[in-house]
């Protein structure tokens, strides 16, 4: 039997898995200075499709999405559909991976290969999938508050010393209305949020299920929070020409504060944050493509799954870009379209009408 996890712990792995890399670039762009606001908007979107995959998984408590879909779908599309998400689980590891390895490169290992630093840190995120994902719960439900503590300290110390930032950075505020900003946001949606897709392969393993709804929304809200928090950092402090051009606009920020004059450069401390919150979404997003394809090919012991999956992660991280301004390039043009939008954003609310007109079917027979 698999050991279970509690809805704290939920939370965590929630928060940590859409912050992730995320968090270090400039998201939003195209809403300029108002980025920060189309965040906190799409906080509400998020919420309803959260609430899509809590509703749908309280219909089928003991299943992950990998296999209710074949039951609302009939075997051979809900199958075709429960790969895509395996292939999506198995695309966002080897992303976050990538991201992770140029981060490591360009702010510390400039002459290490990169596909040597891929595979130690999936090697890594192998070892704590195969150990169980209780294992890495455990640990992100402590680290989460080391983390939130750190982007309190940051902040702080912004605002306290003087000339740290520029509030006019962040001026004219929805100069155009907000409308414009909805519109150029909308994108926000897919990515990150709809990364927390990934939730309906964690919710049958909570515990404590009476408090799962009320974790896995707040753990939305905590999402669109920080998140909107770090753009608006990054505009006050390094404006808005310099964030949406730097190749990791969080570190850029850190690396301008001093808090004293033997205590700075604390961009070292966050790169090892977002190394270790990488890792969790890594370990995840692998836990999900193990479990999701264990339970779609009716595989008992999913622990050595972890093996050649691990393996393809790596070998796809590697490939899927010559270098780093294509791999962003086919990431926000091609698979946010075409992968991100269909799966977490179309597919759950077909799947629940779907579902709701079968039930109203039954419910009439009967």
């Amino acid at each position: 039997m698999e050991k279970k996890i509690c809805s704290k712990q939920m939370f965590s792995l929630i928060v940590l898995c859409v912050l992730g890399s995320s968090i270090i670039f400039f998201l939003n762009p195209e809403a300029e200075q108002n980025a920060w606001i189309g965040v906190l908007m799409c906080i509400i979107p998020a919420l309803i499709f959260q609430s899509t995959y809590i509703y749908l998984w309280q219909n089928h408590k003991d299943d992950s999405i990998i296999q209710y879909m074949p039951k609302i779908w009939g075997k051979f599309l809900g199958s075709i559909f429960s790969f895509f998400y395996l292939t999506f689980f198995i695309y966002t590891a080897s992303r976050v991976l990538r991201n992770l390895s140029v981060l490591i490169i360009t702010s510390s290992m400039p002459r290490m290969p990169i596909f040597l630093i891929c595979m130690i840190l999936m090697f890594v995120c192998w070892y704590g999938v195969y150990l169980g994902i209780e294992n890495i719960s455990r640990l992100m439900y402590v680290f989460l508050f080391a983390w939130i503590s750190f982007f309190a300290f940051e902040w702080i110390f912004f605002i306290i010393p003087p000339n740290q930032i520029e509030p006019k950075h962040m001026f004219p505020i929805l100069e155009n209305g907000i409308v414009p900003v909805i519109k150029k946001s909308l994108s926000v949606i897919a990515f990150p949020f709809g990364e927390n897709i990934i939730s309906t392969m964690l919710f049958p393993l909570v515990s404590d299920q009476k408090k799962l709804k009320k974790y896995a929304l707040s753990a939305v809200i905590v999402q669109g929070i920080l998140i909107s928090l770090s753009t608006l950092l990054c505009i006050l402090v390094l404006g808005l020409k310099f964030s949406i051009s730097a190749l990791f606009p969080f570190l850029q920020t850190l690396r301008v504060l001093k808090v004293t004059e033997y205590f700075d450069r604390l961009d070292i401390f966050a790169i090892i944050i977002v190394v270790i919150v990488s890792f969790t979404k890594v370990s995840v997003f692998c836990y999900g493509a193990v479990k999701g394809t264990a339970q779609l090919f009716k595989i008992k012991n999913s622990k050595w799954l972890s093996i050649p999956i691990s393996i393809l992660i790596l070998i796809i991280s590697r490939l899927m870009a010559s270098n780093f301004p294509q791999h962003i390039h086919i990431h926000i043009d091609i698979f946010i379209k075409y992968l991100n939008v269909p799966l977490t954003i179309i597919l759950p609310l077909l799947t629940i009408i779907l579902f709701n007109l079968k039930k109203l079917k039954k419910e009439n027979k009967s």
